[in-house]
């Protein structure tokens, strides 16, 4: 058990925070990006990264197969249809997930909703959040973004699969004795 405790505490330090607490420091942003720390409160720490009109945030990541990538979004509409604002995550694989837009928010705020995805492959390479501006520059929906961590493959599974396969082993020198 102690062992096991041990893997899970290292497991626990590895999650690799992308977040925003210090800006927008190693993303590459274009458009309208900004950290913010209000008027919405941001899932974690003090500060969120707000995308306003046609915008991208972008950062390279290295995850191995099986990784999880998890973040907090919130879509708030500023348009009608039908100018379909929409956001968008650029996953590793090349797919684009559509995370909120004018049509699929029609309360016009989507709230804080968590998003989940896990790495197929290893890669090494950019993911992209986007905000695109359809139609027209009057009104802009805006796009929260917060909480963005990287969380590798539990250890503890892995500790869990060897100790499967000892006690296999000990029903079979058992069974042979």
């Amino acid at each position: 058990l102690a062992m096991l405790a041990s893997v899970q505490a290292a497991n626990a330090a590895s999650v690799v925070d992308f977040g925003f607490e210090s800006g927008l420091t190693g993303w590459t942003a274009l458009g309208s990006v900004s950290h913010q720390n209000g008027p919405f409160n941001p899932t974690q720490g003090v500060r969120y990264a707000e995308f306003n009109g046609s915008s991208l945030l972008s950062k390279a990541v290295n995850l191995n197969s099986g990784d999880t990538l998890e973040f907090m979004y919130r879509f708030i509409s500023g348009d009608v249809l039908p100018f379909n604002d929409a956001s968008w995550f650029f996953n590793v694989d090349g797919q684009s997930t559509s995370l909120g837009s004018v049509s699929s928010v029609p309360s016009g705020d989507s709230g804080w909703k968590k998003f989940t995805w896990v790495a197929s492959n290893n890669y090494a390479g950019p993911i992209t959040f986007s905000l695109t501006n359809v139609g027209d520059d009057l009104f802009k929906s805006s796009w929260l973004v917060d909480g963005v961590c990287e969380v590798p493959v539990p250890a503890s599974v892995l500790v869990f699969g060897c100790a499967l396969l000892g006690f296999a082993g000990l029903g079979r020198r058992k069974n042979a004795a």
